[in-house]
């Protein structure tokens, strides 16, 4: 609290921040319910404060929270953003990954439903690494990655796109930085960009839940669920990412999506096993649902990754 008060007095803000994902975990086992009204009237001590400091600025001094990506991981926690907006405690939520990965399946309009009436901000977070499973290579996020991921969170509902140490030094052009923030703004922008949406996984879970992140898979018929945000252009080409864990010879699973078969591209051998590539009909991906990815093989396979990639 002093430092919040000391940031106050000192800076001429628009806003202040609670960064509650490093770290959330602020309470001991069994007393996140207890300590959930503890923080409670600390968020409202500081929106006291930030009142305060607007009072003596002459213009609003927001207030916004960053919090576990699902509602009831977050409350969970003793994070309940949702009764703090209701409290008109917050003027932002950004529901967002710890820090391992991305996640392209955030549940923005579960979250929109509850904080409807609240007149708080919804933004989706996104993390600057990407890993497809736990203790997975972490690599910076590709331009088109963070396409997908942006436009993964827009057409779910949330107002907005919010970048967590998106710095210019990140190993991107210049051009393509600029080109990519720029057009995070609006949906339609990214839509006319290369985008890729990934199968990632979790990285908090809630006190005693039970969880299992979808990859690593292994079986001869697994499926995976992926969103992939707002309908393809006309024309564009999409491709299906296979890593599977094996030899150069490896057979090539079977892959329907939304129960459509796609057409094997390519096979290409990597350090990790083969990456298979698949040629996928446009015009059956879904805008609202989840893409249902089917993968069959005749003996059970391990995969590392499933990655869509669009291409206008």
């Amino acid at each position: 609290m002093k430092l919040v008060v000391e940031t106050l007095e000192r800076y001429d803000l628009d806003g202040l921040e609670l960064d509650f994902m490093r770290e959330p975990y602020l309470f001991r086992e069994g007393a996140e319910a207890e300590g959930a009204k503890i923080l409670e009237a600390f968020v409202r001590e500081v929106r006291k404060l930030t009142e305060q400091a607007a009072a003596k600025r002459g213009h609003p001094v927001r207030l916004g929270v960053r919090v576990p990506s699902h509602i009831e991981v977050a409350q969970g926690w003793g994070l309940d953003a949702i009764q703090w907006a209701k409290e008109e405690l917050v003027d932002l939520v950004v529901p967002t990954p710890r820090w391992s990965t991305l996640e392209y399946d955030l549940p923005l309009a579960a979250w929109k439903q509850a904080l409807a009436g609240t007149g708080v901000t919804l933004a989706g977070g996104l993390e600057i690494l990407c890993r497809p499973m736990p203790g997975g290579l972490a690599h910076s996020v590709t331009p088109e990655r963070a396409v997908g991921a942006a436009a993964a969170v827009l057409a779910s509902g949330a107002d907005d796109v919010y970048l967590f140490n998106y710095f210019p030094n990140i190993a991107w052009s210049r051009p393509d930085y600029l080109k990519t923030l720029q057009a995070m703004s609006s949906l339609d922008a990214l839509r006319k960009l290369p985008r890729r949406h990934v199968v990632t996984w979790r990285d908090i879970i809630g006190p005693h839940e039970a969880y299992t992140p979808p990859l690593p898979a292994i079986g001869a018929a697994l499926s995976f669920a992926l969103p992939t945000g707002p309908a393809a252009p006309a024309g564009a080409a999409v491709t299906l990412e296979l890593q599977v864990k094996g030899e150069a010879n490896t057979p090539a699973p079977e892959v329907r999506i939304n129960d459509t078969a796609c057409a094997l591209q390519e096979s290409k051998p990597n350090d990790h096993g083969v990456l298979f590539v698949y040629t996928v009909p446009a015009t059956m991906l879904l805008t609202v649902e989840p893409n249902q990815i089917s993968v069959s093989a005749g003996q059970p396979v391990t995969v590392e990754g499933v990655e869509m990639r669009i291409v206008p």
